[in-house]
């Protein structure tokens, strides 16, 4: 693949990965990384402790320790497609991106696991993230596997010009034949039937 710029694009043929540059954003970049206010929640610790202890942590473009706060709130939690996503808008089809686009997807989808609930005489799932953790843990089919990239690279700035910074997280392979976390993309991407087997066993 090739950005509109003309410069490579790296994209997972048979997996998930956030489309990268080593010269700069395709359009937009991916966020993620650790609060410099919020403590890290308990439900949080287990996986964010295996991301820092990884191979990923050793990666020679990974923060320096004191760079960021490694005991606080990491984010992402999760992640959906975010790039040229087809919506209708004013009778008419158009594209659109990031969490603009993939926080619905991913809500609709919370919509459906609350409506399967309801169905069988649950409550919905209220407060999530502990849930999105735990569905991680024990079910791990819940979400699809990232398989690399890093957020380094910021979004082209108004004159066109691709950057990339000396430091940035790194996506990570499976923990042990399960998903990680990672601040790029947080457990991964919802795996509707994963989640909905998580969702009626909680």
């Amino acid at each position: 693949l090739f950005a509109s710029s003309g410069l490579p694009v790296l994209c997972a043929a048979n997996g998930e990965a956030p489309c990268q540059s080593d010269r700069g954003s395709v359009g937009f970049t991916t966020g993620g990384g650790f609060s410099r206010r919020f403590a890290r929640e308990q439900w949080q610790e287990r996986a964010v402790s295996r991301y820092l202890s990884s191979a990923a942590a050793q990666s020679s473009f990974f923060p320096p320790s004191g760079w960021f706060n490694e005991t606080a709130r990491g984010f992402n939690d999760v992640a959906a497609l975010g790039s040229n996503v087809l919506i209708v808008r004013k009778g008419g089809l158009e594209a659109t991106g990031g969490t603009s686009a993939s926080g619905p997807i991913f809500a609709g989808m919370v919509t459906l696991l609350n409506d399967e609930r309801l169905g069988a005489g649950r409550p919905p799932l209220g407060f999530l993230n502990p849930f999105l953790y735990y569905a991680a843990e024990e079910f791990p089919s819940s979400f699809n596997l990232v398989l690399g990239g890093d957020n380094r690279c910021r979004e082209t700035g108004l004159n066109g010009e691709e950057e990339c910074c000396q430091y940035g997280f790194p996506a990570l392979s499976p923990y042990n034949g399960t998903n990680v976390w990672n601040p790029l993309v947080g457990l991964g991407t919802p795996n509707y039937a994963g989640l909905l087997l998580a969702a009626m066993n909680v």
